[in-house]
């Protein structure tokens, strides 16, 4: 990121960062979240329109999105169910829903985090399936085109890549697995 570029990033962060915190971000963590998602928007940026226009658009509906998924507000049950004395099905999957993300903005409390639980996160993967899973990434790291790596590993991280992208790199990873059978 050049010079010109930071410090249009800089004013549209220090801009929007306080009008965006909620829960448990403050507006330092906003702060970092624009930045993040400004190298991430660089990528797409066509140079036609000017570049503050650009990241504004795209930082302001991110944040939005941001704010849509990581904030709910308990609402009201609907008209039948105090007629009924009990939660319809709707009115329950709210509250659930409500109840997750409510706990997903409060910090885990240390002591429940144990060194015990880390054994169920690993995969359930053999000895040999573990080193053929290895050795098939191994083939694809190397055979991979330049031009695809920073895709493939985001693919591989679980970020976001457009279909197109992800199908031309899906059909040149099955070639390369052909090719090595």
């Amino acid at each position: 990121m050049d010079q010109d570029t930071y410090e249009v990033v800089d004013k549209i962060a220090k801009r929007y960062s306080k009008k965006f915190k909620f829960g448990i971000f403050a507006a330092e963590d906003i702060y970092q979240e624009i930045f993040i998602m400004a190298m991430d928007a660089l990528q797409r940026y066509d140079g036609i329109s000017p570049l503050e226009n650009f990241l504004v658009t795209h930082i302001k509906n991110r944040l939005i999105l941001l704010k849509r998924d990581n904030y709910a507000r308990a609402s009201d049950a609907c008209n039948q169910c105090p007629q009924f004395n009990t939660e319809c099905e709707k009115c329950q999957r709210r509250r659930q829903t409500y109840n997750v993300k409510k706990s997903l903005s409060n910090p885990v409390d240390i002591s429940v985090v144990n060194a015990d639980n880390e054994s169920s996160m690993r995969s359930g993967l053999t000895g040999i399936e573990d080193i053929e899973c290895r050795e098939i990434i191994e083939i694809i790291n190397k055979q991979l085109p330049v031009k695809y790596r920073e895709d493939y590993l985001k693919m591989r991280d679980g970020v976001y890549v457009s279909k197109p992208v992800r199908e031309e790199i899906e059909s040149i990873i099955k070639k390369i697995l052909d090719e090595h059978s």
